[in-house]
């Protein structure tokens, strides 16, 4: 009966999930962002699709980038 429940759900486009389900509410979760670079990430949300995560994997590039004095040009 459940499943039959839930593939009617489905069909709809919904899904059901636990509420204390720990993967879904930390999976945007960074430990080791810094206030500076979450307020970069909070400037930056409007114009991407990427998850917090690989856009604080990006910003840790740039600054290695920048650090190292690492020649060459950002390419999209």
């Amino acid at each position: 009966m459940k499943n039959f429940i839930k593939k009617i759900i489905k069909l709809f486009g919904y899904e059901i999930i636990s509420k204390n389900d720990w993967l879904r509410k930390n999976e945007n979760y960074v430990a080791e962002i810094s206030a500076n670079e979450s307020a970069i990430l909070n400037d930056i949300k409007e114009y991407t699709m990427t998850s917090i995560p690989s856009q604080w994997s990006l910003l840790q590039s740039i600054k290695h980038v920048i650090r190292n004095n690492v020649e060459g040009s950002f390419v999209e």
